[in-house]
């Protein structure tokens, strides 16, 4: 069983598209709220895990410019807390055939240092070293089985329980 729930971001508010919870009314674009930590929040056999959620059209690779920097250090700190935090990358280049990767901060992060200075990951070297994510009706995804391969690698390469 997977507990989830999305965090309310600073772009909802920015948009116009975050409503009361009391009247329902819409709030005011000057509406000024706090940096969410990370897209969502999931509880998967009692292990939390914050997933970062990113997507690209382009055929060949995911442009790096989408990964703010804030976003890798403030990852990284993290996990280095004991508290999973996963990038989730769509390749959205194919319409009705998306594929979704999911992986550590820390992978993300020694990807894009051995990359550098090249500015995107090509999808092949993600579909390497992420895991991926099956599709269900719908447009949701199946995260429990990358979920739980996450969980049985940390407790492998010794990382502490979680």
């Amino acid at each position: 069983m997977i507990f989830y729930n999305k965090l309310v971001d600073t772009k909802q508010f920015e948009s116009g598209n975050l409503f009361c919870p009391n009247c329902n009314c819409k709030f005011k674009s000057n509406f000024i709220g706090a940096r969410a930590l990370a897209d969502h929040f999931v509880i998967y056999k009692k292990v939390p895990f914050f997933v970062e959620v990113k997507s690209s059209k382009n055929a060949t690779s995911y442009s790096l410019r989408y990964i703010k920097e804030h976003q890798l250090s403030h990852s990284i700190q993290i996990e280095h807390h004991g508290v999973p935090y996963l990038f989730a990358i769509c390749d959205r280049s194919r319409p009705r055939h998306f594929k979704m990767y999911l992986l550590h901060a820390y992978v993300l992060d020694v990807i894009i240092s051995k990359l550098h200075p090249r500015k995107s990951i090509k999808w092949s070297i993600l579909s390497e070293v992420a895991e991926t994510c099956d599709r269900l009706p719908g447009g949701l995804w199946d995260i429990g089985p990358a979920l739980q391969k996450i969980i049985v690698d940390h407790w492998l390469i010794g990382r502490g329980a979680y």
